[in-house]
């Protein structure tokens, strides 16, 4: 995060550092309009910039994907007391407040190990359930490996989501 003064003065009135963030993408999808309405900007929540900020909301053709990469992946939203989670999803009702074009970076996998089995299909199967109950207009999973193999079950992998994109019930 910038911690210039005039980035400071921001993130105090906005009470985030999603603040400058949101009040630059906000800056460039004003200039991008003016030439090309049809096109849309897009920012992340993602990790210092996760928590809405007090007064900023995204331009109609800004659109916020949050990213719950600090979660726990073994339990769903709402079932689990994790303190990054618990933030994660104050963060998404607060940013729910602000756009009704929510946008999810989500993440299935565990980077350090991406090959290990990783036992997530419950909380990816509820967390899908919690998107689509709370109106997410679009959900990105991200689960390959930095490595540039597969996550383990990758196969597997790439069905069950598009299944569960489609019906997470």
């Amino acid at each position: 995060a910038c911690e210039c003064p005039a980035c400071s003065r921001v993130v105090d009135e906005e009470g985030s550092q999603a603040g400058p963030v949101l009040r630059f993408a906000n800056a460039v999808a004003d200039a991008v309009a003016r030439v090309r309405p049809d096109l849309l900007i897009s920012t992340l929540a993602y990790t210092y910039s996760l928590d809405a900020p007090r007064k900023a909301v995204p331009r109609p053709n800004v659109r916020v994907r949050l990213c719950p990469i600090s979660c726990c992946s073994g339990h769903p939203f709402g079932t689990c007391d994790h303190a990054e989670t618990r933030r994660f999803v104050r963060a998404f009702e607060q940013w729910s407040a602000r756009t009704s074009q929510m946008y999810i970076w989500h993440y299935a996998i565990d980077f350090s190990h991406s090959q290990l089995p990783f036992p997530n299909f419950d909380e990816l199967e509820g967390n899908l359930r919690y998107y689509r109950d709370r109106g997410v207009y679009g959900v990105f999973i991200q689960d390959m490996g930095t490595d540039g193999f597969g996550a383990e079950s990758a196969d597997l992998r790439g069905f069950l989501q598009a299944e569960l994109m489609w019906n997470p019930r």
